[in-house]
């Protein structure tokens, strides 16, 4: 079957296009007029880091070693308590003087560990840290208002549990006229 390669790359999140060799990248793209960024892949676990700065001073930093993937989204993890990891984002952070929530997705390599996507937002699986007493888009609010102290105060007063797990997962739902029901393995 042939497939659009040049429509698969464009019109697709970058996750579904992780295995590509420069060349096959070079083939694809073509006499066309198209600039990219293309990084070699990166070995070692991957991370989610959860945070939240004001002016470039990270008040929150947490990572989590993600446990499931499928093409752009975490479906668990574990929240630990890696030193490395929360310096190395501390400096990105304040070197890009971020505010608010950020999210920077990383792999910890035999190198040490490695950037390889910054979200200036909240992520999917921040959910993770309202568990600790972290409110994320309560603290974007109050950002938005000037309370920056009351934000500092709220994330001081938080308490993260190292080594929590959490897990995603899908399912369908079915609507008969108004019975919802799961539809199990036959049942």
């Amino acid at each position: 079957k042939n497939y659009d390669k040049l429509g698969l790359l464009l019109n697709y999140k970058p996750t579904d296009n992780i295995l590509i060799t420069l060349d096959e990248l070079k083939n694809t793209i073509g006499k066309n007029d198209i600039k990219c960024l293309a990084m070699q892949k990166l070995d070692g676990d991957d991370y989610s880091v959860y945070s939240f700065a004001i002016n470039g001073n990270a008040l929150a930093v947490v990572p989590m070693k993600r446990s499931g993937l499928i093409p752009g989204m975490s479906t668990g993890g574990e929240v630990v308590n890696n030193i490395e990891i929360i310096e190395y984002v501390k400096k990105i952070i304040y070197a890009f003087k971020f505010n608010g929530s950020i999210n920077i997705q990383l792999k910890l390599t035999h190198k040490g560990p490695l950037l390889y996507e910054i979200n200036n937002r909240i992520s999917a699986t921040t959910i993770i840290v309202t568990v600790f007493g972290l409110n994320f888009p309560l603290y974007e609010v109050l950002l938005a208002q000037g309370r920056d102290n009351l934000v500092r105060e709220k994330i001081l007063g938080a308490k993260i549990k190292w080594g929590m797990r959490m897990n995603r997962f899908h399912q369908e739902v079915y609507n008969d006229d108004g019975n919802y029901f799961i539809y199990e393995n036959g049942i």
